[in-house]
């Protein structure tokens, strides 16, 4: 399955089988490749000197990022609970 598709459309059924903390372990892996897959791009791009491009996977970057700190965030709360 498309990696991208995936994350946008979070796999709905995957919510039925996996617990909130499996779930969030899981979205943090897929954040994490997302930022990889990102940060190639982003270097690709800087590498053509394509400004549209480099503002895009940047902003794109610090997004997954946020969301990943989000889900990191909500993980240890669950955690500590």
């Amino acid at each position: 399955m498309n990696f991208f598709y995936q994350f946008i459309t979070k796999d709905a059924g995957r919510n039925d089988i996996m617990d909130q903390k499996e779930r969030l372990t899981s979205d943090i892996s897929d954040y994490d490749k997302a930022i990889g897959i990102y940060e190639e791009v982003l270097d690709y791009a800087t590498k053509n000197n394509n400004p549209g491009d480099i503002e895009f996977y940047g902003h794109m970057i610090d997004f997954m990022r946020s969301k990943k700190d989000e889900a990191e965030a909500e993980l240890q709360q669950l955690k500590s609970a």
